[in-house]
């Protein structure tokens, strides 16, 4: 199992002082009709980011719809020039497998998760920037090819002693990155 880095881990830090990692807001996000989750299918992590988004999901939705899709690295494959996609390119079987999740379960509301430390990531020396910024920009790709999609980016962190799920605004990241 991977851990941070000392570099990630300030780095981390420093986004949770800007408020670039803020904590998630539940009822900012219409779940109420179930979610999509698009996430690495890390076995140390995902009972963990499975746990919180079916907390999450609770206040408005009595029974829990959640449609998983996920592989490694997540929506880190989203991005066709992702070096996650070197062997094949895992974004079109994502992306084809959410236009089938949203026509099946009619939900239309989109969690991309990205979570650290990652192997996947780790594989091609991805540091926790680069991370975010491909979750940030598989955003941009899914809602340009699926409108009227609602979608969130949420970051899992494994700080060693804790794990936390966090919300990042796209907005917040890419004006913290200028």
């Amino acid at each position: 199992m991977a851990h941070l880095s000392a570099v990630d881990r300030d780095y981390l830090q420093k986004l949770r002082e800007k408020n670039i990692l803020a904590d998630v807001d539940a009822h900012l996000l219409n779940q109420k009709d179930g979610v999509i989750m698009i996430a690495c299918s890390d076995g140390d992590q995902m009972p963990d980011v499975f746990k919180k988004q079916s907390e999450l999901i609770l206040d408005q939705c009595e029974n829990p719809r959640i449609h998983v899709l996920a592989l490694n690295g997540g929506a880190l494959v989203v991005p066709n020039d992702s070096p996650l996609n070197q062997e094949i390119n895992n974004a079109e079987v994502l992306l084809k497998n959410l236009e089938g999740a949203i026509e099946l379960k009619k939900i239309h509301t989109l969690i991309l998760y990205a979570h650290a430390p990652c192997g996947a990531a780790g594989l091609f020396n991805l540091d926790v920037n680069s991370v975010i910024e491909a979750l940030v920009k598989s955003k941009e790709i899914i809602k340009q090819r699926f409108t009227g999609l609602k979608v969130a980016c949420f970051f899992h962190v494994d700080w060693g002693d804790h794990k936390r799920t966090y919300f990042i605004s796209a907005s917040k990241w890419k004006n913290y990155n200028l």
